[in-house]
């Protein structure tokens, strides 16, 4: 589970990170900015899980770098059915982040489809919108933006490496948890359906 502050202000004048620009805005000031930022880094975070643990191919990731750090970014058009359908599931997931109704976002993955309850690994991605701007919440890194960033990354890359192979039955689910006091009770984003059952983690 994922709990981090990243700051959203680059200094001015400050120089970008190589690779950088590929990536995220230059510039991180107007909540549109914020919310581009926000997006891209929850999509370079789940993308680089899910290569990492082998779900999908190297085929179906674009090969991206940031300061030296070695990022797959998955790619809304690829041949792999599965692949574009869940691009297609967290592209739909944003919409929730736009309106700022998105509290978490979990990506799960479990081994028996027999118990759909029973989560095998979990990644969660927390939003908070201070001053109005989505922020991401992820644990452990602190300070100036480029740095943090590329810092969450690397560790991500690095903690997934050390885990064990997924069978071949392993499957994926994309989980949302909204601020309920601001989210109409009937709003799922499309592709999203209420889960009827909780998670055992």
């Amino acid at each position: 589970l994922m709990d981090i502050l990243i700051l959203l202000t680059l200094k001015s004048g400050q120089a970008l990170l190589p690779g950088w620009k590929q990536l995220f805005p230059a510039k991180l000031k107007t909540e549109l900015e914020s919310l581009t930022f926000t997006k891209k880094l929850m999509s370079a975070t789940i993308s680089n899980i899910l290569f990492v643990r082998n779900i999908f191919g190297d085929d179906d990731f674009a090969k991206k770098s940031l300061d030296g750090v070695p990022l797959r970014i998955l790619k809304e058009k690829s041949s792999d059915p599965r692949a574009r359908s869940f691009a297609s599931w967290l592209l739909d997931a944003f919409d929730a982040l736009k309106k700022k109704y998105l509290r978490a976002l979990t990506m799960v993955i479990f081994l028996d489809p027999t118990f759909p309850e029973v989560t095998h690994e979990a990644y969660t991605i927390k939003v908070s919108y201070p001053g109005g701007l989505p922020t991401c919440e992820v644990l452990g890194a602190l300070g100036q933006v480029q740095n943090s960033t590329r810092d969450l990354l690397k560790g991500i890359l690095m903690v997934t490496e050390t885990l064990d192979p997924l069978p071949d039955t392993a499957y994926l689910a994309l989980r949302l948890a909204y601020y309920d006091e601001i989210t109409p009770a009937d709003y799922e984003p499309r592709g999203f359906q209420s889960a009827e059952k909780e998670l055992i983690l």
